[in-house]
């Protein structure tokens, strides 16, 4: 997280629960992301590739990022090869995925506007770490914290992905990944 000039956007406050008093005084954007490339250049090779991986971040986070990067002038590492959202790929290549008939009493939540599967990061997780609905004590809190606190997003997001069963990275040929 960082500091924000202005107030904080309602859909962030509504979403993540982030309101103003949790940023203020901490750094703002170009210092958090030159220490988010320190971080990530040490773990990486020259010769290393890195996909950045996001849930439902081609129309929310990505976007932030990139226009914060364009203001401050910051550029990705070469490493970093392409971004990756596992909602829009869930979304548009679903009935490639082992999850795609899953039936709604199985599956950890409905939407409650079409009565389909909740396609929130939590239900996703919940369903795969789960073993498909069944071991209903493995949800997303349970393995991985809860939504949207810190790290937890990520290590569901690296269920999602690589999870033996039911993970996506088998289905779209990327499943050699360096874990960072």
């Amino acid at each position: 997280r960082g500091n924000i000039k202005g107030e904080v956007d309602p859909y962030s406050i509504e979403v993540y629960g982030i309101k103003k008093e949790h940023v203020e005084g901490l750094d703002f954007f170009p210092a958090v992301f030159d220490r988010g490339l320190g971080w990530l250049g040490k773990l990486l090779q020259p010769k290393d590739h890195c996909v950045l991986t996001t849930f439902n971040g081609d129309v929310c986070d990505c976007r932030y990022l990139a226009v914060e990067m364009l203001q401050h002038g910051k550029t990705w590492p070469s490493q970093l090869v392409y971004a990756l959202d596992l909602l829009y790929v869930v979304r548009n290549y679903g009935d490639k995925l082992p999850f795609k008939d899953v039936k709604p009493e199985i599956w950890t939540a409905q939407s409650e506007k079409t009565g389909k599967n909740s396609m929130t990061v939590s239900a996703i997780t919940n369903w795969v770490v789960s073993g498909g609905g069944k071991d209903k004590s493995k949800t997303m809190e349970t393995v991985c914290g809860k939504a949207h606190e810190a790290l937890s997003d990520t290590k569901a997001l690296l269920h999602m992905l690589l999870d033996p069963e039911f993970g996506i990275a088998k289905y779209i040929n990327i499943y050699r990944l360096k874990i960072c």
